[in-house]
């Protein structure tokens, strides 16, 4: 029970220390949020994807400050609904699902919003955009941002549309 509650402490810890170290968008605004967003790219510090294609996501901000994500893709050659209730963190703009970590980083809300997914496993910063094709200067802004998080330039994929589904 003493092993349990050390650990808990310490990864509480950890937590608290990592996310004092990311650049968060602390007057995120999960209103401003809604709707629907394309995944075009994601950044790693290690590991590897297990599918290149983009995903659909609307985000559906709940009353209670939860947030729910619907993500629609083509995956093991069919169509695909996920859905995933994100739970507020201690700060604003950090929301968790089980033991995954979302840290909202940058968003300007009409074209483009950055969420850092920390895991066990990895770390990857996903870029969303409102319209299929990010322009230059999102891109530009995404790659500033990966860079300030540590993430390796040759890390960043930018995923290609999935066919068949009708919007991914």
């Amino acid at each position: 029970m003493t092993g349990v509650l050390l650990s808990l402490v310490l990864t509480s810890l950890y937590l608290l220390q990592a996310s004092d170290s990311i650049d968060i968008q602390l007057d995120l605004d999960v209103q401003k949020l809604a709707g629907r967003w394309t995944l075009v790219a994601v950044a790693l510090d290690r590991g590897e994807l297990t599918h290149y294609n983009r995903h659909i996501i609307t985000v559906e901000p709940e009353n209670n400050g939860e947030m729910v994500i619907v993500a629609e893709g083509y995956l093991d050659n069919e169509c695909k609904e996920v859905v995933n209730r994100l739970i507020p963190g201690e700060k604003p703009g950090i929301y968790t699902k089980g033991q995954i970590t979302f840290y909202f980083v940058k968003a300007d809300y009409s074209r483009y919003h950055m969420v850092l997914v920390e895991t066990t496993m990895m770390n990857a910063l996903h870029l969303y955009t409102r319209e299929p094709e990010p322009s230059a200067d999102i891109i530009d802004i995404y790659k500033a941002v990966a860079k300030s998080l540590d993430l390796p330039a040759d890390k960043i994929i930018y995923l290609h549309r999935s066919a068949p589904c009708p919007d991914a």
